[in-house]
């Protein structure tokens, strides 16, 4: 399979910057596990340079991070997206586990103006505009790593960060229909409510479901998709 997708990106979605290595991978990813890149598509170098307007060497770095990630292999003298199916399960584990447990610690460590912003970030997911996809995403974003954050243990916090955008990107936001966006607002609400009452078992319980949620819900999009 070529990387035919590529082709078909908005100039919006296109890296700004030549040497921007953590966008090219950012945004290699997200095709990748939206599922734009299928399992099985070649990735040629040139071709991929060309296609997103960056040059050959930060393209390279976003390569080494993503076959580290194990999102792609080598195959000859280029690379191929892996089977993601399966990556996405091991990280689903991964990071309900290291999210979930953040959580519980963080219960008994949050200020009231961690509470005040996890109110209001969840006033703000209520209330913005279905179409506002960044502004959703960088609401979302915020809201998980202001708990997590408050765990007081800085490793946990770094190992979470290398996972906590691959269920919840613009391409996946364009994927849930109004009630599930809801739902997902309402569901930040009963764990800023859980951790308020300093109750560390459930609210580390919801935030493990609202995970496996967001997990399913992409899986199963990529698989009606195939």
């Amino acid at each position: 399979m070529e990387a035919a997708p590529f082709a078909e990106l908005p100039v919006r979605d296109r890296p700004e910057t030549v040497s921007a290595a953590d966008a090219i991978h950012r945004l290699l990813r997200e095709m990748i596990l939206d599922g734009r890149l299928a399992p099985g598509t070649r990735l040629r170098e040139v071709d991929v340079a060309e296609r997103l307007g960056v040059s050959r060497t930060p393209l390279r770095e976003a390569f080494v991070r993503l076959a580290g990630e194990r999102l792609i292999r080598r195959r000859g003298a280029g690379v191929e997206v892996g089977d993601t199916w399966a990556e996405l399960e091991g990280i689903r584990h991964i990071r309900m586990a290291l999210e979930g447990y953040a959580t519980r610690l963080a219960a008994s460590r949050l200020t009231e103006a961690d509470f005040d912003l996890l109110e209001a970030s969840v006033q703000r997911s209520a209330s913005l505009p279905y179409e506002a996809l960044q502004e959703r995403v960088a609401t979302n974003t915020e809201f998980h790593s202001r708990i997590y954050q408050a765990c007081g243990v800085p490793r946990l916090v770094t190992e979470i960060e290398k996972y906590s955008e691959y269920f919840m990107s613009e391409s996946e936001l364009k994927q849930l229909d109004r009630e599930q966006s809801r739902t997902t607002v309402h569901e930040h609400g009963e764990i800023v409510a859980a951790l308020r009452a300093r109750d560390a078992g459930k609210a580390e319980n919801l935030i493990r479901s609202h995970l496996l949620d967001a997990f399913n819900k992409s899986v199963s999009r990529q698989e009606n998709g195939r």
